[in-house]
């Protein structure tokens, strides 16, 4: 039965149940203002039913939205193996473990031949069934976090405009101020560039997730199905792919860093204040 329908006889029933019994109860037992007030609240009981019936989902969403609980995230957190390189999640009983692989290649069917393509199309055939178990073959585009570049590039225009400084302090010669501030315009024009726009890196990668009755057995399994995957790349495009560790493994899973959110509030500042200017 609808559940819309259920809780509607239920309210129905609730009403009849009340107006019943301040009809039936006699006046010694249950005196007569009590009663005018049980069978005002039964026809509220039935004026709501009838409204239930025909606006629930307005009257949920009110109910909600004055609830004001906000659900951030339902999902069970991941966790950085002890190695440093996989994903593990708690799933049921056990845990799931992720490694992802970085594959080295970045040509595209669009730069190759008609025979080129084709034979890419049968390596790419070979890499996806190799694998005994399932796994994921993707290339993705994530922006590149220029935030540590910019900071040094920013630390060599401080250094080399304390150098000018003190170089005028001290009169050096025309040659060597020159030269200086030649330094000084290079980092300066190479900051510029660098935050004209942004830039973006592709990735190829493979992942497989193995299952594990504690952590220590997924992230095994999972690394040795990784190292069959790493074997069986390699030999078939003639390169060297590797197990991604550390924080960029948080690039697959967290928004910071497929897109930086420094770097990119960067460009977006500086595109500002071109327009104000």
């Amino acid at each position: 039965m609808n559940a819309k329908i259920l809780f509607f006889i239920i309210l129905v029933a609730i009403s009849a149940g009340i107006v019943a019994a301040s009809a039936i109860i006699p006046p010694a037992q249950l005196p007569n203002p009590v009663k005018i007030i049980l069978f005002i609240i039964g026809l509220l009981f039935d004026v709501f039913a009838i409204f239930f019936k025909d606006y629930s989902e307005f009257m949920i969403g009110i109910a909600k939205h004055r609830s004001k609980s906000v659900v951030i995230n339902s999902e069970v957190p991941y966790t950085f193996s002890t190695s440093k390189d996989a994903l593990v999640v708690k799933s049921g009983d056990g845990y799931k473990a992720t490694v992802y692989i970085k594959i080295p290649v970045y040509r595209s069917s669009t730069d190759m031949k008609a025979e080129e393509r084709v034979e890419f199309a049968r390596l790419v055939g070979r890499m996806v069934g190799q694998s005994r178990g399932i796994a994921r073959y993707t290339t993705g585009m994530f922006v590149m976090n220029k935030d540590m570049y910019i900071q040094q590039l920013r630390e060599s225009i401080n250094a080399a405009e304390n150098e000018e400084s003190a170089m005028v302090a001290s009169g050096a010669p025309t040659a060597e101020l020159n030269n200086i501030r030649g330094k000084l315009s290079m980092w300066r024009n190479i900051l510029d560039t660098v935050n004209s726009s942004i830039s973006y890196e592709q990735i190829s990668y493979a992942s497989v997730t193995s299952f594990g009755t504690n952590e220590f057995e997924a992230v095994s399994i999972a690394q040795q199905r990784g190292r069959e995957l790493i074997s069986g790349i390699g030999t078939l495009f003639g390169v060297q792919p590797a197990v991604i560790t550390g924080n960029e493994l948080l690039r697959f899973i967290e928004p910071e860093y497929q897109i930086p959110y420094s770097t990119t509030a960067e460009n977006i500042s500086k595109s500002v204040e071109e327009e104000v200017i």
